[in-house]
């Protein structure tokens, strides 16, 4: 099994438990703290997974190429000529009414903090070789950005992704 296939399993399976969590919560709780730091793992979880799905299907497009880490879905359409099969598929998607590829493509855009531009000096009590240059709890505000896709968008949004997943993955076995 590739880096990647791993890497998105472990996401799905973050984002997934990450909801149940979410759901287990009484409903009087959905503007505590534990429904704002599930909600916003299950989301987080979630773009990651998508991230690394990207990143497995350039595998599976290329692979005995080597391709740079893609860090967005307009970067796998950047590498892939537009005829590709897969790529056409989700562009299809994207055009579809109420579709789960622009609900990705959205939280690729509201969670994409710029690191370069927010890291934290020594001095400031963060080692510079922490991973990703970690940002410090003060600069990340705790909110719930499921507020804007509810409990139920996000189920739906992760059971099309797993959809995807095991079609292409399947598809490529047969090959």
């Amino acid at each position: 099994m590739s880096e990647w296939r791993n890497k998105t399993n472990s996401q799905l399976f973050y984002a997934q438990k990450a909801l149940e969590t979410c759901e287990a919560l009484p409903t009087s709780d959905a503007s505590s703290l534990a429904f704002k730091l599930s909600s916003n793992a299950a989301v987080l979880a979630m773009k990651e997974a998508w991230l690394c799905w990207l990143n497995e299907l350039s595998e599976l497009l290329a692979p005995k190429q080597k391709v740079p880490t893609l860090r967005s879905f307009a970067s796998l359409c950047d590498w892939y000529s537009e005829d590709t099969p897969d790529v056409v598929v989700l562009k299809q998607n994207i055009l579809e009414k109420e579709s789960w590829v622009s609900a990705y493509l959205e939280l690729e855009s509201c969670i994409a903090p710029n690191i370069e531009n927010t890291t934290e000096t020594p001095s400031k009590g963060i080692p510079s070789d922490a991973p990703y240059n970690a940002l410090s709890l003060a600069q990340v505000e705790i909110r719930a950005l499921s507020y804007k896709y509810g409990l139920k968008d996000l189920n739906l949004m992760l059971i099309a992704l797993k959809q995807h997943i095991n079609e292409v993955r399947s598809r490529q076995v047969e090959w």
